[in-house]
């Protein structure tokens, strides 16, 4: 009787062993996971930082290049000389300030 209670204490002990590292196993994966959560969550919100400040830009030079004059004969030479579409040459007068001359120097330096 004695031995057998001494055998059961030990295998109890085994057991509860066990279930310790299993349960500390447990926590420090779970601490694991959410420290990686945490650094996703960051470089998440560096993405959308750098997404919206971006857009905000975009949206900036989109907003100066509306605001330049076109003329629309120079549109029409650009498209005849150059072969450009009317929306290339639109643009690429936009991004030069409407200067023509200017636009045609960028045009042959690309």
């Amino acid at each position: 009787p004695r031995q057998r209670l001494i055998v059961t204490m030990a295998k109890e002990t085994q057991r509860a062993a066990k279930n310790l590292g299993t349960l500390t196993e447990f926590y420090e994966t779970r601490e694991i996971a959410a420290q990686n959560l945490e650094a996703m969550k960051q470089a998440l919100q560096s993405v959308a930082e750098k997404r919206k400040a971006r857009a905000e830009a975009s949206a900036e030079t989109q907003k100066k290049l509306a605001a330049v004059t076109v003329k629309p004969e120079d549109v029409a030479l650009l498209k005849e000389e150059l072969e450009m579409t009317e929306d290339e040459a639109d643009l690429a007068l936009r991004e030069n300030n409407g200067d023509l001359r200017a636009t045609i120097d960028a045009f042959i330096a690309r």
